[in-house]
């Protein structure tokens, strides 16, 4: 999260203080390494799609994602954020294939 900005302003006697929050996230883990656990054969899915910051187009075909091998019940996924950080909050985007959610 980055900083607060403000300003002072005096005009005639009278003071205007005028101060502006800006709470802007970066995404730390955007093309740094990644690795998963259970790698599908594709390369095509692999770690990289899952820190490319790409998203909108969530289908398998789509490129945009990263997918596990098949007979596996759990992912898991590590990214070299290249020193330690804090980190307020993660975004996991799921492979939706594009439906709309709660559309059946």
């Amino acid at each position: 999260m980055h900083g607060v900005t403000g300003g002072l302003f005096y005009s005639v006697g009278e003071l205007f203080v005028t101060v502006t929050i800006i709470f802007a996230y970066e995404n730390i883990a955007l093309n740094k390494p990644a690795w998963q656990q259970y790698p599908y054969t594709n390369p095509d899915w692999g770690a990289d799609k899952a820190v490319d910051g790409r998203f909108t187009d969530r289908r398998a075909v789509g490129g945009q994602c990263t997918i596990c091998a098949d007979g596996f019940y759990t992912a898991t996924w590590w990214v070299d954020l290249r020193r330690v950080l804090s980190i307020h909050h993660i975004n996991i985007f799921y492979r939706t294939d594009n439906v709309v959610f709660g559309i059946v």
